[in-house]
């Protein structure tokens, strides 16, 4: 599966026709690369995102898990691709920011 499928296959063709390029542009397939340190990896979600599918976080977590690597997920449970709510957003910004703050 992959982002918006219009999206991608404008610049990537259809997976039959590229495999290869699907599968190198895939986080997912490559967690052995991520770190293994703690706090380097914050994963924020749109649970209804009609982008990026929930089940793409759902596969990207169970490899990371696999690997043994560390992560954070924020998840939030009402929202798109775009967070809307005025609640979320403020939630997003200061998780986004406190990560950011903490950990660079």
């Amino acid at each position: 599966m992959a982002y918006d499928t219009g999206y991608t296959e404008r610049y990537m063709d259809v997976p039959e026709n590229n495999q290869l390029g699907y599968d190198a542009g895939s986080v997912a397939l490559h967690v052995e690369k991520l770190p293994n340190e703690p706090n380097r990896l914050l994963i924020l979600h749109g649970f209804l995102d009609e982008n990026v599918h929930f089940f793409h976080t759902n596969f990207l977590v169970s490899q990371l898990i696999r690997a043994g690597k560390p992560y954070q997920l924020q998840i939030y449970p009402n929202e798109r691709h775009s967070i809307r709510c005025p609640e979320s957003g403020e939630h997003y910004e200061v998780t986004l920011l406190h990560f950011l703050q903490e950990h660079l």
